[in-house]
C-alpha cells in the first residue's frame, strides 16, 4: 500500500498469517512481527511508541489498566526472598504490595516519608525493588524521587516510580534516575474520562522482563482504547 495512514489505523485481529514457516519462527522467536494480539498488537505499539517518545525511553508496555502495568512491572522483577521499599502508593497498590507479595515469600516495608536517611538504613537491610508514587494519589504530595532513586541504585535495586499525576508535561523520571515509569493512563494521558489503561515505560535492559509478564497474564492493552 502505498501512502501511510495519518490516523493510525484500527487494527482487531487477534491472529495473525505467514506466507511460510520461517516468517512464524522469525517472529516468535525474534519478535520482527506479529502472531498474537496477546503478544502485541499494532495498534497498541504504535501508542506505545508515541508514549515512548515523550517520557524518553526507549519502550514501553501497554496494559489493559494502570494496575496491570503496576503489579506486572513489580512481579517483573522480585521473587521468594525478594524484599520491597514502598514510599506513599495508591491504595491499591500498598495492598498489593504489602497484602499480596508477603504472600509469595516477599518482605516489604513502607514508608511514609522520603528521609534518605532512613531508606538508607532500610537499603542496608536489602532491598530488590523501590516502588515511589509522587505525585501521590489523592493527597498530592510530592517527594525528592532523585537522591532515593540513586541510594537504591547503590544498593543494586529497580526503581520503579508511579507518574501518573504528573503525566510527562510536569515530570521526567528518567532524568530523575528511574527504571520503570509508570502511568495510568486512565487519568490525565487519557484526558477524556473515556478510557482505562496503563504504561510502563522503561529502557531495554527492563522491557523483556516486564513484556514477558504481560504475555503470560494477558494484561495487554486492547486495540481500541490504543487508539482513542
Amino acid at each position: 500500500m502505498k501512502g501511510k495512514p495519518v490516523t493510525p489505523p484500527v487494527v482487531l485481529s487477534a491472529t495473525y498469517q505467514f506466507e511460510n514457516t520461517d516468517e512464524l519462527i522469525d517472529v516468535v522467536q525474534h519478535r520482527t512481527g506479529y502472531l498474537y494480539s496477546r503478544w502485541d498488537n499494532p495498534t497498541v505499539r504504535e501508542a506505545e511508541q508515541m508514549l515512548a517518545s515523550m517520557e524518553g525511553y526507549s519502550n514501553v508496555v501497554g496494559f489493559g489498566s494502570g494496575m496491570a502495568a503496576v503489579t506486572s512491572s513489580i512481579l517483573a522483577f522480585v521473587e521468594k526472598g525478594g524484599r520491597v521499599i514502598a514510599i506513599q502508593t495508591y491504595g491499591e497498590t500498598y495492598r498489593f504490595i504489602h497484602d499480596y507479595l508477603p504472600r509469595m515469600g516477599v518482605d516489604t516495608i513502607g514508608l511514609n516519608c522520603d528521609d534518605v536517611d532512613q531508606c538508607d538504613a532500610e537499603f542496608k537491610k536489602g532491598a530488590t525493588l523501590l516502588f515511589l508514587e509522587s505525585p501521590m494519589n489523592p493527597l498530592l504530595r510530592v517527594i525528592d524521587v532523585k537522591p532515593l532513586a540513586q541510594l537504591a541504585h547503590e544498593h543494586g535495586a529497580v526503581v520503579i516510580l508511579d507518574s501518573t499525576f504528573a503525566s510527562p508535561v510536569n515530570q521526567r523520571p528518567i532524568e530523575l534516575g528511574v527504571d520503570i515509569a509508570i502511568h495510568s493512563a486512565t487519568k490525565y494521558l487519557g484526558g477524556h474520562h473515556d478510557i482505562t489503561a496503563g504504561f510502563a515505560c522503561c529502557n531495554e535492559e527492563h522491557h523483556e522482563a516486564i513484556w514477558k509478564q504481560r504475555r503470560m497474564f494477558g494484561g495487554i492493552l486492547d486495540p481500541m482504547t490504543a487508539f482513542l
